[in-house]
């Protein structure tokens, strides 16, 4: 590494504003027509764990081992309709290594993850990615770090305003947060003149 270079202090970003916190009778809410829903289509569920992300909130149960997923899984379409309010849901079932039933319900104020607290995280600060490229917050409010040297081939598409450019311009900040110019060559070719002038 250069001896005079210095790695870019965080500082420069902006600094990441306290969540929002959601309503508590909005997540009773949903809650509640998720037990619902499922009792109507004859599954008791009498527990529900949340996890308050900051777009989407988390139930997870553990179902009764009567229940069947091909069972579960035919109540996506109730749940959907029951809680069509506040967008449409994701059910994963089961979730891999725990075995539970994961639904996933749209935050009514979704919050947005500035990439200085991603950068700020353990995920990302520990990582031992040979290029780490920080990709927002998950469910399970944990940092999304992946490698970009694994991914040789990255075609990122989508419609105008979707975020394309937002994508390009987190991975390139994260790797200049992580790297020197010794470690790290970067050729940008921008057809479009001017997506990427401030580089």
């Amino acid at each position: 590494m250069e001896k005079n270079y210095m790695m870019l202090p965080l500082g420069l970003l902006k600094q990441s504003p306290a969540r929002k916190k959601i309503d508590i009778s909005v997540v009773e809410d949903m809650r509640q027509r998720i037990i619902d829903g499922l009792k109507k289509d004859q599954i008791e569920v009498s527990e529900l764990s949340v996890i308050i992300g900051p777009t989407v909130v988390r139930f997870e149960y553990c179902p009764n081992e009567r229940y069947k997923i091909k069972q579960i899984w035919s109540c996506e379409n109730s749940l959907d309709e029951i809680l069509s309010e506040y967008g449409s849901i994701r059910l994963i079932a089961p979730v891999p290594e725990k075995g539970a039933i994961t639904v996933e319900v749209p935050r009514p104020d979704r919050q947005i993850v500035p990439l200085r607290e991603v950068l700020e995280s353990d995920e990302f600060q520990r990582s031992k990615a040979e290029l780490p490229i920080a990709l927002g917050i998950s469910s399970e409010n944990k940092s999304i770090v992946t490698d970009l040297a694994k991914m040789p081939h990255l075609l990122i598409t989508g419609m105008t305003g979707q975020g394309k450019s937002v994508l390009l311009n987190n991975i390139i900040l994260s790797l200049l947060y992580r790297k020197s110019p010794d470690d790290l060559k970067l050729a940008l070719i921008d057809t479009k003149m001017g997506g990427f002038n401030q580089y």
